[in-house]
């Protein structure tokens, strides 16, 4: 007897998931990126809404595959005609995705790219300057592990061959190394395959600068660790042209991507942005209703269904579009049971500091009474609002102004707790913007946040 898995909560591995029942099939996106006219792309949504499956889905579906001496596995000339004979080309034909539709793009852009990939989700802490160089000179180790093969390669001079071998050894390089590493693999990567420029994936682009800016002591000391991720990504986007083909980016915070990523030639899509790559990340309405039909749980009777869709009701985009959740919508269908699948107590561990600020405390008993609060979307982002943000967080009884507290709900915003909301009768400013709570799941997070913290007040005075 076939036994097949639901769904792995466990993995993110694009592979994996596609052999389970509840997988969606989200490879459409791939065609959406090759249609982007913008060859660096920049996508920013909340932990848990299929950011890394689809990173390597695309990664999958680009790269030419070789074995473990380095050569490629595929015996066609990639530059005469289409890549058919990978274990890679059997998983998308056998589980007929829908992507194998649009053979144009099969046919040119299936298993020929080289690729750099780099992961910067990592169980680390950051707690200094150095931390943060360590990490991300461990993720770019293991970015130049995948292609060791490169240390023996014929198109590199000795010097280069002698980088990859000590950058896969993880030597004890500096920053500016690693600042000039991910555009050096791929320089190395488009000469070893004969200047067939190279496709660049990294996850969680800005996890580094996420669990150092509430952690680090000092604030010089953040600015640091933020100057240092934006000079390695500045170095990558602005030197690769001759040896990159595309370059696609996902993280959290847009935020720190419109810092981070303040230069030419580059997309930046926001969470529920305007923007063809929304529906990709997340739910759409005619997924969760295939899912709940094809749920193999008895429990979900019409009453269940119907409450499932209040509990985890959907995300509004900017453009009206709705989005769910895809952690919680998953949770409901492979356990059947209505429960907070995707909350943590928010995000901020001293939240209920925060809500002595009488500000902020308004604003989040309005959002559980359902009304939407309008907030400001800055023009351009600095570093200064970076650490303002963090001064906030970690001072927030000092700063009551619309500014402060109209970034903090923007840092709410971009990591999943708030939606846009269209109010046709109130004119806003063209700088703000109305968000409400989106669903049951996440206001009553907010609730409990509220009611420790009267319940905390209460037994002080």
């Amino acid at each position: 007897m076939n036994f097949q898995i639901t769904f792995d909560f466990n993995s993110s591995k694009f592979e994996t998931l596609l052999s389970t029942t509840y997988y969606v099939d989200k490879t459409l996106l791939i065609k959406a990126l090759f249609e982007e006219k913008t060859r660096k792309i920049v996508v920013t949504a909340p932990r848990r809404f299929g950011k890394s499956t689809n990173l390597d889905m695309i990664k999958r579906f680009v790269e030419i595959e070789m074995d473990r001496e380095g050569k490629r596995i595929s015996k066609t000339n990639y530059k005469l005609e289409p890549v058919k004979d990978t274990p890679t080309y059997d998983l998308f034909i056998k589980k007929d995705l829908e992507i194998i539709k649009h053979c144009e793009i099969m046919n040119e852009h299936f298993g020929r790219y080289p690729v750099v990939y780099a992961d910067f989700k990592r169980n680390s802490f950051v707690q200094s300057f150095q931390d943060a160089v360590n990490f991300c000179k461990t993720v770019v180790s293991k970015s130049f592990q995948q292609h060791k093969y490169l240390k023996e390669s014929k198109k590199l001079s000795g010097f280069e061959k002698e980088r990859c071998k000590l950058w896969c050894e993880e030597n004890d390089f500096d920053k500016d190394d690693v600042i000039r590493s991910l555009e050096e693999l791929s320089r190395y990567l488009c000469r070893h395959f004969n200047k067939k420029k190279v496709f660049v994936f990294i996850d969680d682009f800005d996890a580094v600068i996420a669990k150092a800016i509430f952690k680090l002591k000092g604030g010089a000391e953040l600015r640091d660790v933020v100057e240092f991720n934006k000079s390695l990504m500045f170095t990558l986007l602005k030197k690769c042209d001759e040896s990159v083909d595309r370059i696609f980016i996902t993280g959290i915070s847009h935020i720190i991507s419109r810092y981070l990523f303040d230069v030419e030639d580059i997309k930046l899509c926001a969470f529920l942005g305007k923007h063809e790559f929304v529906k990709f990340y997340g739910l759409t309405p005619e997924e969760v209703e295939h899912l709940f039909q094809i749920s193999l749980i008895s429990l979900h009777t019409p009453q269940s269904i119907e409450d499932a869709y209040d509990r985890y009701n959907a995300y509004t985009s900017e453009n009206n579009e709705k989005i769910h959740n895809l952690w919680s919508i998953l949770n409901f269908v492979v356990h059947g049971e209505i429960k907070d699948y995707w909350r943590m107590s928010l995000i901020i561990e001293n939240f209920y500091e925060i809500l002595k600020n009488s500000n902020i405390r308004l604003k989040v008993e309005e959002l559980t009474h359902d009304k939407p609060i309008n907030i400001e979307i800055p023009e351009s982002i600095s570093y200064q609002q970076i650490a303002h943000l963090r001064f906030f967080v970690l001072e927030p009884k000092e700063r009551n102004s619309f500014y402060y507290v109209g970034l903090f709900f923007l840092y709410l915003f971009e990591q999943g707790y708030l939606s846009y909301h269209h109010n046709k009768e109130v004119s806003l400013p063209s700088n703000q913007i109305f968000v409400k709570v989106p669903n049951k799941e996440l206001e009553e997070e907010f609730l409990e946040s509220l009611t420790r913290y009267y319940v905390i007040t209460f037994v002080r005075s």
